[in-house]
C-alpha cells in the first residue's frame, strides 16, 4: 500500500473513472457525491454519505469490474492508503476460494446431498456464511418463523423440544460436524418445531431460505422423507404424536 495526500475539495475517485485501486482512508472526512438525472434531464449533485475517520471506499468497481458509480471528495485534509486494484482481487479471491473449498469439504460429508454434482455443492458452498455460537447459546427457538437452515462445521448441537401446553423441554437428539438442522421449517413454511442450541464453542454454515429454495431443489424429496423419521423419533420420545407441533404440510 502507498500513503496519498487528500486535499479539501478535492476529488479521490472520480466517477466513471477506471478501477485500478481500493482506498482505505485514515483521520479524514469524505463525502460521496453522485450525479442524479432528474425529470428535466438536468444534472444536479446528490450527497449520499459522509464517511468520518478509519473507512474504506471504491471497492465495489474492482469486485465488479465497472466503471466508478460515484465521486469522493475530501471535505477535510487527510491520508488516504492506496491498495492496488491486482492486489485487493487476489486476497479477495484468496479468501473467497479459502471459504469454497472449507466449505465444500463440509458439503460432501452430508449425506443428503450425495446426489448433487460438484457445480451445485460448490453454489451451495459460495451461498453459506459462517456463525459461532458459545456454550448454551440459543441458535432457534421452537416457535419462531424459520428462514434459515444450519451445516454443523465445528462442535455439537442439542435439539429440544416442548409439547404443546408444557413448560418443560425434552431433549431429541444431538447433532455433531457434518450433520444439519433447521430444514423442517423452510420445507413446511411452519413455525420451528424445536429449539436448538450450542454444546460447547459450535461453529455452523447457515443457509438462507432463498438459497435453500433455489439450490436444493432436486433434493427436497430426501428432505421430505426425513419428516417419517423425525415422527419415528418422537414417537420413541414421547410415546405417540399427541400434543407434539406438527411436522408436515
Amino acid at each position: 500500500m502507498s500513503s496519498v495526500q487528500c486535499m479539501k475539495g478535492r476529488s479521490k475517485v472520480a466517477k466513471k473513472s477506471l478501477n485500478r485501486m481500493k482506498t482505505a482512508m485514515t483521520s479524514m472526512s469524505l463525502r460521496t457525491a453522485c450525479s442524479t438525472l432528474l425529470l428535466t434531464k438536468a444534472m444536479a449533485q446528490r450527497r449520499l454519505d459522509s464517511t468520518i475517520i478509519r473507512a474504506f471506499f471504491g471497492e465495489l468497481a474492482l469486485m465488479y469490474n465497472t466503471p466508478r458509480a460515484a465521486t469522493i471528495r475530501a471535505t477535510t485534509p487527510g491520508v488516504c492508503w492506496v491498495l492496488p486494484g491486482a492486489v485487493f482481487r487476489h486476497i479477495v479471491l484468496q479468501s473467497a476460494f479459502k471459504k469454497r473449498r472449507m466449505y465444500e469439504e463440509l458439503l460432501n460429508r452430508v449425506p443428503i446431498l450425495e446426489s448433487l454434482s460438484a457445480y451445485e455443492r460448490m453454489s451451495i458452498a459460495d451461498a453459506l456464511r459462517p456463525a459461532t455460537y458459545a456454550d448454551g447459546s440459543l441458535i432457534l427457538k421452537q416457535g419462531d418463523p424459520g428462514d434459515e437452515m444450519y451445516f454443523v462445521e465445528e462442535g455439537e448441537v442439542v435439539i429440544t423440544m416442548k409439547k404443546v401446553g408444557e413448560e418443560s423441554e425434552t431433549e431429541l437428539t444431538r447433532i455433531k460436524k457434518g450433520g444439519y438442522f433447521g430444514e423442517l421449517a423452510l420445507l413446511t413454511k411452519h413455525p420451528r418445531a424445536a429449539s436448538a442450541r450450542a454444546v460447547g464453542s459450535t461453529k455452523l454454515a447457515v443457509l438462507d431460505v432463498g438459497s435453500f429454495e433455489r439450490l436444493l431443489g432436486s433434493c427436497l424429496e430426501i428432505l421430505q422423507r426425513n419428516i417419517d423419521d423425525y415422527e419415528n423419533q418422537l414417537k420413541r420420545v414421547f410415546g405417540s404424536l399427541d400434543n407434539v407441533p406438527e411436522l408436515r404440510h
